[in-house]
């Protein structure tokens, strides 16, 4: 770990390598947000993922909220199966198919077959190793709310073309601690060799954990929907209150709600910035559940969750594949100064030397916290320090190394 203790997170070990969401420009120079600060180049509305993006992968992103407008037979099948094949969107193509032609003999179906079937036998996999642990939570009397992956999914046409890689649930911060216990239980442990900072870091500055288990369970367990700074308005309690009813490996499960779910898949767009990861499949999440809420049930959840900034983004995204999609949307912008600060700092634009460095996910959190781990990067545990660095010295001196490295323009996170 090079600099300012970043705190303990997983990728993915198979995600390929990918860009980083910048922003681009959109027809129209009303619609360019500018940014007059040293940190990156001027901010604008649209990532520019969405204008490198191929035909084929925009007809996967609005499968189901619009018709299909990519012949089965085009070239930008092939030319684009690893990327939707990497995006877990492999079904969608197929389903897109079938629905057109029904034709699966070229290379980029059996590259979409085999892709669909790992997905598939994944997903059912981990829903299954999910069991026990969430029946352990509910006999402890721990409330929790299931997001993300199968919450998501049952708002689809086609639920089973929505795969998930692991389980994630939040509680309340005040059952997080009991929780971690309760999944320690059921063989649910951090990867080997995770340690923070300091013991606190993982109730202060980050917005949780995972865990896995030796039958290849992955279950994140959430206090918080990260990234921590815009998800202020996403409490567990209010959260598990609005949540509803479902079915999940077998067992009765409270799912979260559309609204619910609709910013967290905006939130998830934001926190693979940390990453590198376009986020194709929660741009689908948005989506779709854009268009299952309709005009007034989005604007409403998006003002609900305090991302009402983030409605005119997902509007002129969805725009920018479907002309006209959501034209008759009031149109509102809230994107205050200090809100593109941070995601210029994030990795918005890939311009920024604080998006390369570990000391970047200051930016993800709100001010109090930010400060915690500053000082406790800047500073950690003797016990982090003695596994991780083998001494104090060491530490720094690899810290000072890594600043001059993200200022030279090398990415060190």
């Amino acid at each position: 770990m090079a600099a300012l203790s970043e705190p303990v997170t997983e990728v993915p070990a198979d995600l390929p390598a990918r860009r980083q969401l910048t922003l681009a420009n959109r027809s129209g120079t009303a619609d360019q947000w500018q940014l007059g600060c040293s940190i990156g180049r001027e901010m604008e509305i649209l990532p520019k993922a969405f204008l490198e993006m191929g035909p084929a992968v925009k007809g996967c992103l609005v499968a189901g909220v619009t018709e299909p407008f990519v012949p089965p037979h085009d070239p930008s099948w092939e030319r684009e199966a690893e990327t939707i094949r990497a995006s877990h969107l492999a079904a969608v193509a197929l389903q897109l198919e079938h629905e057109n032609s029904g034709d699966h003999s070229g290379l980029a179906s059996e590259v979409f077959h085999r892709a669909s079937l790992n997905d598939a036998t994944k997903s059912l996999a981990i829903e299954f190793t999910a069991r026990r642990p969430m029946q352990a939570l509910r006999d402890k009397s721990i409330p929790f709310v299931v997001i993300k992956g199968p919450a998501v999914a049952r708002f689809y046409g086609r639920p089973d073309t929505r795969f998930f890689s692991d389980i994630d649930i939040m509680v309340a911060p005040r059952h997080y601690r009991s929780a971690v216990t309760v999944l320690a239980d059921c063989g649910f442990k951090r990867r080997e060799g995770h340690v923070q900072p300091w013991p606190w870091f993982e109730r202060l500055c980050v917005e949780g954990a995972n865990f896995y288990d030796s039958r290849g369970g992955n279950l994140d367990l959430h206090h918080h929907i990260a990234p921590w700074a815009f998800s202020q308005k996403l409490r567990a309690d209010e959260m598990v209150h609005r949540s509803e009813e479902g079915i999940l490996a077998g067992m009765e499960v409270r799912f979260a709600s559309a609204s619910d779910c609709l910013a967290i898949a905006c939130l998830h767009v934001l926190n693979d910035l940390w990453k590198e990861d376009p986020s194709l499949q929660s741009w689908r999440d948005v989506f779709t559940l854009m268009t299952y809420l309709g005009p007034e049930g989005s604007h409403r959840a998006f003002a609900l969750t305090g991302l009402a900034w983030f409605e005119e983004i997902a509007r002129t995204a969805l725009d920018s594949i479907v002309p006209g999609a959501t034209k008759e949307w009031e149109r509102s912008r809230h994107l205050s100064v200090l809100k593109r600060w941070r995601l210029q700092a994030m990795g918005w634009n890939g311009s920024s030397v604080v998006a390369r460095h570990p000391a970047g996910w200051a930016f993800r959190l709100p001010l109090g916290r930010a400060m915690a781990f500053t000082v406790g990067g800047l500073v950690p545990s003797r016990n982090y320090v003695r596994l991780q660095h083998h001494g104090y010295w060491n530490y720094w001196r690899e810290s000072v190394r890594s600043v001059r490295e993200a200022a030279g323009g090398r990415d060190v996170r």
